[in-house]
């Protein structure tokens, strides 16, 4: 495996990892929203994986900048 292709493979890792988090956190948040009584907030139960959603989102777009350029060599 080239270097290019770990960090292809990591960054793609990262999005898919980062984007289940997310969601997993917000769905959390919409379940707790009905078990929790007023004025409390789920968000603040939640929070560090919605940060570290965002962390690994942000990573992924980071490493997508060092994946280098797709050859074309089929292309004139």
């Amino acid at each position: 495996m080239t270097k290019i292709n770990i960090i292809k493979y990591n960054s793609n890792a990262f999005m898919f990892i980062g984007g289940a988090l997310g969601i997993y956190a917000l769905w959390n948040i919409y379940v707790q929203r009905g078990r929790l009584p007023a004025g409390v907030c789920p968000v603040n139960n939640n929070r560090p994986e919605l940060y570290a959603a965002i962390v690994l989102c942000v990573a992924s777009f980071i490493l997508s900048f060092f994946e280098g350029k797709k050859d074309d060599k089929g292309s004139k």
